[in-house]
């Protein structure tokens, strides 16, 4: 029914049943568009027409004129191929100012909306006080519904529930909320500016799932391997705005046992965002970790202590660049030859315990992303030899990896490389390696603890294969090397009983593994 007041101010009293309504009557086809016809006013003269108030600002002087109590509700409305149903609006303009007492809807498209509150002060300033709940059985329904079509994820997660407070105005909102999908609860606490460009905001998340396998499975079935165990997922994190449309982030993550923490600047761009983030992550027993994602993992040493790794990530994310000290040997399986002093040479050679494997090797892996990688480290640690300033750039498309730089300092001299890997029924490879002014003496005593020899060595080697197993791959090796040793002496030796040897050395490693053998040879002297 319609009550009018007829006054000063006139005021008027709405209650409306709608009953069932079929909006897809009244809608356009799918995938057509309705036509407009073009502006004809000279561009000119809208310019130069003074600017008039805002649509809220007009908005609000045409609730100014009345006051109003108005309930409506209907039994049905159906709306992309969605029934809505049972749903009640209760709603007052009095003095200019809007309030929402209640909004309810029992099914939206699957889900149970209840709103409560109000929106007071001006249109153009609106304060709100809001209490809000949607409880949905179908994510994918909702998203349908919003004319979106669903994809295969929105389907796996199901149903999800969401419920929060707004208070504030358009200046500042507060926002307290939480919402739970897929076995996963997060929640938003904080304030936000709307009205600012971009928004600014001061927010704590939290999100916590029992178990981020699951949950990986859920989103993206496949992504993790079959064994490998995540373990239950901890996120805190803080988001406030910073300079330059960039977002302070200060984020700590429980996941496998470990902790992962991330603090720096975040800022979204229209091509690629761009990081400056200081990472660290901890965990009180590196096997353990290494076996949550490997379970077969069995390094030579079982109690290699806890885990520390720290890093910068800054860049974009299309050529993001990694800066920090990386371990590697104490990551290697047992068995693996991990070169330190009286051990293994400046390269592996060929050792009788050394036993290739037959087992196919699975390279599908690099077909998971497209990438390209900057990797910067002040120090790679690969047992007694030590990487200093390690640059790295590489690309991983369609399968082929592509290391385009490989420089660093090795033995006071410079390292420089590059390689492939690419997948296919045979895979293939191949290196690139330069070694140049490298110090002789320091090779030597890294690779056997040997100081006998002297020198500057330069080594360049080009190899290729193709195989689909360790073995294969090892067999197919082919390609040419040189190794030249500028101002070389070996202390102490038998030359005669040596010089047999010599003529059998054709790499550069060999004559390092005859160096550590100098001392059993001793005669005394010097031989340049």
């Amino acid at each position: 029914g319609l009550t009018l007041l007829l006054r000063d101010r006139p005021a008027f009293g709405l209650a409306l049943d709608l009953g069932k309504v079929n909006l897809d009557a009244y809608l356009p086809p799918d995938g057509t568009v309705a036509k407009t016809a073009p502006a004809t006013a000279p561009a000119a003269a809208s310019a130069a027409a003074p600017a008039g108030p805002s649509a809220m600002e007009r908005v609000a002087v045409a609730l100014n004129s009345f006051d109003a109590n108005v309930r409506i509700g209907f039994d049905e409305i159906t709306v992309r191929k969605t029934t809505i149903i049972g749903g009640q609006i209760e709603a007052k303009i009095q003095n200019g100012a809007l309030s929402v007492s209640k909004l309810a809807i029992a099914d939206l498209g699957g889900a149970k909306v209840t709103l409560s509150g109000s929106l007071a002060g001006a249109v153009s300033d609106p304060n709100t006080k809001l209490q809000f709940e949607v409880d949905a059985k179908s994510v994918a329904r909702l998203a349908r519904l919003a004319g979106l079509e669903p994809n295969e994820m929105l389907q796996r997660v199901g149903g999800a529930r969401l419920s929060g407070s707004i208070f504030g105005d358009l200046s500042a909102l507060t926002i307290d909320a939480t919402a739970n999908a897929a076995g996963a609860s997060a929640s938003v606490k904080g304030v936000v500016q709307p009205l600012a460009l971009p928004p600014n905001v001061d927010l704590a998340l939290k999100l916590q799932h029992p178990s981020m396998d699951k949950l990986a499975a859920t989103l993206s079935p496949g992504a993790v391997p079959d064994g490998m165990v995540l373990g239950s997922l901890a996120l805190a994190a803080s988001v406030i705005s910073a300079a330059d449309g960039a977002y302070g982030l200060d984020a700590t993550m429980d996941l496998g046992g470990g902790q992962l923490g991330l603090k720096g600047t975040v800022a979204p761009g229209p091509d690629s965002t761009r990081l400056a983030l200081d990472t660290r992550y901890a965990h009180p027993d590196v096997v353990a970790l290494i076996r949550s994602l490997s379970p077969d993992y069995n390094p030579t040493k079982r109690d290699l202590g806890p885990a520390t790794m720290q890093s910068r990530l800054e860049g974009s994310t299309e050529s993001l660049k990694i800066n920090g000290t990386i371990a590697v040997d104490p990551w290697l399986p047992k068995g693996s030859a991990a070169p330190a002093a009286g051990v293994a040479p400046v390269v592996p050679v060929k050792s009788s315990s050394r036993t290739w494997s037959r087992e196919s090797i699975d390279t599908s892996g690099l077909l998971a992303i497209d990438a390209d990688i900057a990797l910067k480290a002040e120090q790679v640690l690969y047992g007694a030899y030590k990487l200093d300033k390690l640059d790295l750039a590489a690309a991983l498309d369609n399968g082929a990896l592509t290391v385009s730089r490989l420089s660093s300092g090795l033995f006071g001299g410079t390292l420089h490389g590059a390689g492939s890997l690419t997948h296919a029924t045979t895979p293939t490879a191949g290196l690139t390696l330069s070694i140049k002014n490298a110090d002789v003496r320091q090779a030597a005593i890294s690779a056997s603890g040997a100081a006998q020899v002297t020198g500057t060595l330069d080594y360049e080697t080009t190899l290729s294969t193709a195989g689909r197993s360790e073995y294969a791959l090892v067999s197919g090796l082919q390609g040419a090397g040189s190794i030249a040793v500028k101002d070389g002496t070996v202390e102490g030796f038998d030359l005669p009983a040596v010089s047999a040897q010599l003529k059998q050395l054709d790499r550069s490693v060999d004559f390092l593994v005859l160096a550590q053998r100098v001392p059993e040879q001793s005669g005394g002297g010097m031989t340049v």
